[in-house]
């Protein structure tokens, strides 16, 4: 009995291991974008742009930092909407209620999508630094 419910255990994770790539991407692909997008973006003015050893102030490589943290947010939610688009191919594939790791896959291909969607937003919202605040500006 314990033999067969081995089997069955092993069964059961080669069924869900195929395609687990392509849904960890999903849930995961945004969250990491934001993480990646927070410590490179804040690190532009401060350590590379601003800081008082720099020979140019306000460019990273040559570029105003105003670009390039502009650059950055549009890569960064662009791996977040890749994730997304993972997602959703994911749900729309999923097999119908019932069948075996149907569960799975769909409620972590919704996930996905919430979580790209809302890490999305977040990342977005990285544009209106860029616009507004001057760039190596002393605060009071």
């Amino acid at each position: 009995m314990a033999h067969g419910a081995e089997a069955e255990a092993k069964r059961i994770s080669r069924a869900e291991g195929v395609g687990s790539a392509g849904l960890w991407f999903g849930v995961l692909g945004g969250p990491i974008a934001w993480v990646f997008h927070m410590v490179i973006g804040y690190s532009l003015e401060e350590w590379f742009a601003c800081s008082p050893s720099t020979t140019s102030p306000g460019e990273v490589l040559g570029m105003d930092v105003r670009s390039v943290a502009i650059l950055i947010t549009i890569v960064f939610g662009a791996v977040a909407t890749a994730a997304g688009l993972v997602a959703l191919r994911y749900l729309r594939r999923a097999p119908g209620a019932g069948s075996e790791g149907s569960m799975r896959d769909r409620w972590m291909a919704v996930v996905g999508l919430m979580n790209s969607g809302l890490y999305l937003l977040i990342i977005l919202g990285g544009f209106g630094p860029a616009f507004i605040l001057q760039v190596c500006e002393v605060s009071p």
